[in-house]
């Protein structure tokens, strides 16, 4: 008996860079399964390196010609690269593979959409850091965020048309892609996937996450230099009493303490004015596009 195709039309955004070695054989294998699988379906590389098409055609050795080839040149953040690759995808259902070295990629593959068609909307394949550090940044950053940041690397996303279309309407410019599909508020399932792989926070997640805190330092110089004023002010009052009621302090004491709590108090509103306006600063940024696409061809 020969098993039909999927007639449910699905996108695939695959993520290419310098630190993820996909192999011919490993693509080769995608391709095969996507082609045996769904009967209509397109194909989607979104290479954030110095390759060329040229060059990447020879790495990865595509059996398919119709293979859209988005090229980010270098230096994306791999969210900002992924979303370039989600706004050209037309599919019903959107497979975005940020890493396709896994092992088991098929079966993890084949999973996440027999779980989409019972019904979820949005789902997600990651795992836990390695690093203690870089999950206590993450906690650090949850913490502070209004947004729900969870620990986790993600491997790979699969997510609903409506999911596409509620997403293309966002604004924000720094939230990961995570948080993003969530706030859109359909049923989310995550998987936890194990895997022997060292799970790195890198230097472009890292700085996406701490772009986030642009809210959070003007409100915590703010507080600190308004501790400082009240403390100022009670020190000025108590040197003000030791003045008028002990005699017998040094010249000038009650001068240098005043001097110093004001001083204290300058410093710390200046600061809070500074970290003010690198938030300012930080926010026009945002204003700016997020990626830059270099070209768009066939691979």
């Amino acid at each position: 008996m020969i098993n039909q195709k999927e007639k449910n039309y699905a996108s695939f955004v695959v993520y290419y860079d310098s630190l993820i070695n996909l192999s011919a054989k490993q693509f080769n294998e995608l391709e095969t399964w996507i082609s045996s699988y769904f009967e209509y379906y397109e194909l989607i590389l979104v290479n954030n390196s110095i390759l060329s098409a040229h060059e990447l055609k020879q790495i990865l050795q595509p059996t398919s010609n119709d293979i859209m080839f988005v090229d980010m040149g270098r230096g994306h953040v791999q969210d900002h690269a992924l979303r370039a690759g989600i706004e050209f995808s037309k599919g019903d259902s959107v497979f975005i593979i940020t890493d396709g070295t896994i092992p088991d990629l098929i079966s993890q593959l084949q999973l996440m959409y027999d779980e989409h068609k019972n019904g979820t909307d949005i789902i997600v394949l990651s795992t836990r850091y390695s690093k203690f550090r870089h999950r206590a940044i993450l906690r650090l950053v949850n913490w502070v965020s209004e947004e729900e940041i969870l620990v986790q690397h993600e491997f790979i996303f699969l997510i609903s048309k409506r999911v596409l279309n509620t997403y293309t309407l966002t604004s924000s410019k720094i939230l990961p892609l995570r948080v993003l599909l969530q706030t859109t508020g359909y049923k989310t399932k995550a998987i936890e996937y194990k895997t022997n792989k060292n799970v790195l926070l890198s230097k472009n997640e890292y700085t996406l996450y701490m772009m986030m805190f642009s809210d959070l330092l003007p409100r915590i110089a703010f507080l600190i230099s308004s501790t400082c004023f009240v403390v100022s002010i009670l020190g000025i009052i108590y040197a003000v009493c030791i003045h008028l009621f002990k005699q017998d302090i040094a010249p000038g004491w009650t001068t240098l303490f005043v001097l110093i709590s004001f001083g204290l108090t300058g410093i710390f509103g200046i600061l809070s004015i500074i970290v003010r306006y690198l938030g300012m600063l930080g926010k026009e940024i945002q204003h700016g596009p997020i990626y830059r696409v270099k070209q768009i061809t066939k691979l």
